[in-house]
This record gives structure tokens, C-alpha cells and sequence, in this order.
């Protein structure tokens, strides 16, 4: 059976001990959701102004997933000093779709392991994720 376009809603709730080098990343973090390598369906949160290395969004955000969606990519970025436009990769987490795929309307609560651009660890992301319709089947999660 051939994947169709799969809209998904997502709850970026928090994250924790974020750093920007060896000190805890300051104010004005935020979260930006892509599809894989695709950067037109990219989706972000608000910036948080008071969590520091703990930022809190708790933001509801909804993207179409296309078929050929392997991965979703979650980085946390914040804003620079220097300009209002310009933002600054703290670190990121693929997230494969098989995660949560799986099921149509079923609230998954994920939490990753961030990971900095030399891939060195950096803090924790929170969120959950719901398969609105499209590709996940229907009912109740049999585990046995």
C-alpha cells in the first residue's frame, strides 16, 4: 500500500539543560519542526523569554507529513544579540516517523536526546505528537 500525505499535530511542551557551549543557553530559545531535510514545511514554536537552559512552549503546531517522510527533525534554536532576524542552532533530534506513525489519534509523549552540531550531547526535548488522519490505523493499541 502506498503512503499518502499524513497530517500530524505536535505539542512541543519543553526542554532541559540546554547549553550554548559549556553555560546554560540564556533566554529567547525556540523550536522549529521540518520534515526530514524538506525546510518548506517548517513549522516553529514562539520564542520562550524566561526558561533559560529550561524553556517551557507547550505549543500546539500542525504539518502535513509527505509520503516520502522518513524523519521529522526538531532543533531548538535561539535568538542572536545581535539582530531580531537572525537565530543561533543550539541542537537538534531526528525523530524516524515509525515513532509514532503508527497509529490515527493516538497522543504519543516522546522525549529525545538532543545533540549539538558536533554531536555531543545537549539536553532534552519534550513534546507529543498525534496522527490526525491519513496514513495510522484506527482504534484501540493491542500489545501482547
Amino acid at each position: 500500500m502506498e503512503r499518502t500525505a499524513t497530517t500530524v499535530e505536535i505539542t512541543i511542551i519543553s526542554a532541559e539543560e540546554l547549553r550554548r557551549g559549556r553555560r546554560p543557553l540564556d533566554k529567547g530559545a525556540f523550536v522549529a519542526v521540518r520534515s526530514g531535510s524538506d525546510t518548506h514545511g517548517q513549522v516553529a514554536t514562539g520564542v520562550d523569554r524566561d526558561g533559560g537552559g529550561y524553556p517551557c512552549w507547550n505549543e500546539k503546531l500542525t504539518m502535513t507529513l509527505p509520503p516520502s517522510a522518513r524523519s521529522l527533525s526538531v532543533g531548538v534554536y535561539c535568538r542572536s544579540k545581535m539582530g531580531a532576524g537572525s537565530a543561533c542552532a543550539v541542537a537538534a533530534a531526528e525523530v524516524p516517523v515509525s515513532d509514532f506513525l503508527w497509529l490515527e489519534d493516538y497522543l504519543h509523549l516522546l522525549s529525545y536526546k538532543l545533540r549539538d552540531s558536533n554531536g555531543v550531547g545537549n539536553g532534552i526535548i519534550n513534546f507529543s505528537v498525534r496522527v490526525i488522519g491519513g496514513e495510522g490505523k484506527r482504534g484501540a493499541c493491542h500489545c501482547g
